[in-house]
C-alpha cells in the first residue's frame, strides 16, 4: 500500500505535522510506504500528478485550492481511494471562493476525515462518509515530566503557560487572561510563560506590563524539531487554553489541550470547541468561561499542589488511552 500526501505546510506547520508527517512517519514504522509533498508552486502540483496513478491512497491534508480541486479530478479518473482531512475552519474569512472548493473536494473524495465533532456535523452536509480521528499525540515526544511538590515552608513559583501562534490567538490571550493575571499576580508568586508570540508587539506590551508578574515570552521555537515543543513545556505547573467562543474557534480540535495533558500538565480551558470532548472538568482539567471562572480555576491549581499533580496524571492516562497517533493510524487503517 502507497500514500501519497499533500500538506498544506511543511513539519513547522502544526496542522500537517501531527495529521500528516506524523500520520506518515507511524505508518512507515509500520511498512506502508508514503510520500509528502508541501510545495504549492504550479510546477510542484504538476510533478505530483504525474506520481497519482503510482499511489493507493491521496490524502489531502487541509489543502483545496482549484489546482487540488484539479489533482482530485485525476485521482478519481485513475480510480484512487482519496482522503480530505480538515481540523479546523476551512477558511477564517469564511472566502467564497475557498468554501466553493472545500465543499467540491468533500462531495468527490472518497472519505472525510476530521478532527472534532463539530467538523464531523459540518462535512456531513456535503459527505455521506465522514469520520472522526483526533488530532492526536506522538507520544515517545512527550515524556510526562515528575512534578515534585513543595515542602510546607517551600514559597513556590507556579508557571502558567501557554503554547501556539501567537499571531492567531492574540485577541483570546489578551481579551481573556490578562485580567485574571493581573489579579492573581498580587496575589501569588506566578509566571506566565507564552511560547509561539511571533514577534506579536501587542502580546509583548500587555503582559510585560502586569504589576509583579513574572513573564517569558518565547517568539518562536524550532517547530520542525520533535522534542522542542516538550522542552519547552517541561517547567510549565499550568497550561491554558483560552478560546473566545466564536465562530472560527468553536472548529478548533483541541490539540493544545492534550499537548498539556500528554505532560502530566493540568489544564484550564475555555468552554469551546472539541475541548467539551476531551476535558472532563474537575478530573483532568478545569474550565472556565468568564474572568471570575478563570481566576477561581487558576487560584485552586495555584495553591493546590496536588491537585495540580492529579489532574495531571488523569490527563497523561487520557492520551495514552484515547489520544495517541498509534490509535490514529489504526483508526486509518481500519478506515481503509
Amino acid at each position: 500500500m502507497k500514500f501519497l500526501f499533500y500538506t498544506s505546510g511543511d513539519r513547522n506547520k502544526a496542522s500537517s505535522r501531527v495529521r500528516a508527517y506524523w500520520l506518515a512517519d507511524a505508518l512507515k514504522a509500520n511498512g506502508i510506504s508514503c510520500s509528502l509533498e508541501h510545495r504549492h508552486s504550479l510546477f510542484a502540483l504538476c510533478l505530483f500528478a504525474l506520481r497519482i496513478p503510482f499511489c493507493d491512497i491521496l490524502f489531502f491534508q487541509k489543502t483545496y485550492s482549484r489546482w487540488h480541486c484539479l489533482l482530485l479530478r485525476v485521482a478519481t479518473f485513475c480510480r484512487k481511494k482519496t482522503i480530505l482531512d480538515l481540523d479546523d475552519s476551512p477558511s477564517r474569512t469564511n472566502n467564497a471562493v475557498t468554501m466553493k472548493n472545500v465543499e467540491y473536494m468533500m462531495q468527490h473524495v472518497s472519505t472525510v476525515v476530521v478532527g472534532s465533532a463539530v467538523l464531523a456535523e459540518y462535512a456531513r452536509q456535503y459527505q455521506g462518509n465522514v469520520n472522526l480521528i483526533p488530532s492526536s499525540i506522538y507520544l515517545k515526544y512527550y515524556q510526562s515530566a515528575d512534578r515534585i511538590l513543595p515542602s510546607a515552608d517551600e514559597k513556590e513559583t507556579v508557571c502558567l503557560g501557554w503554547i501556539g501562534n501567537g499571531g492567531h490567538y492574540k485577541e483570546d490571550l489578551i481579551s481573556i487572561l490578562r485580567e485574571p493575571l493581573t489579579l492573581l499576580a498580587q496575589k501569588y508568586s506566578i509566571k506566565f510563560k507564552l511560547i509561539g508570540a511571533c514577534g506579536e508587539k501587542e502580546l509583548h506590551d500587555e503582559f510585560n506590563d502586569i504589576p509583579e508578574l513574572d513573564v517569558e515570552i518565547i517568539d518562536q521555537i524550532d517547530w520542525s524539531d520533535p522534542t522542542a515543543v516538550s522542552e519547552a513545556l517541561c517547567d510549565i505547573d499550568v497550561g491554558l487554553y483560552p478560546l473566545l467562543p466564536n465562530e472560527f474557534n468553536k472548529y478548533k480540535c483541541g490539540f493544545k489541550a492534550l499537548e498539556y495533558m500528554a505532560m502530566s500538565i493540568p489544564v484550564v480551558s475555555s468552554n469551546v470547541a472539541e475541548n467539551r470532548e476531551i476535558i472532563e472538568n474537575n478530573v483532568n482539567g478545569l474550565f472556565a468561561d468568564s474572568v471570575d471562572d478563570w481566576g477561581k480555576a487558576l487560584d485552586a491549581l495555584i495553591s493546590e499542589p496536588e491537585l495540580r499533580v492529579k489532574m495531571g496524571q488523569a490527563g497523561r492516562k487520557l492520551v495514552e488511552e484515547q489520544y495517541s497517533v498509534a490509535g490514529a493510524v489504526n483508526s486509518l487503517l481500519k478506515l481503509i
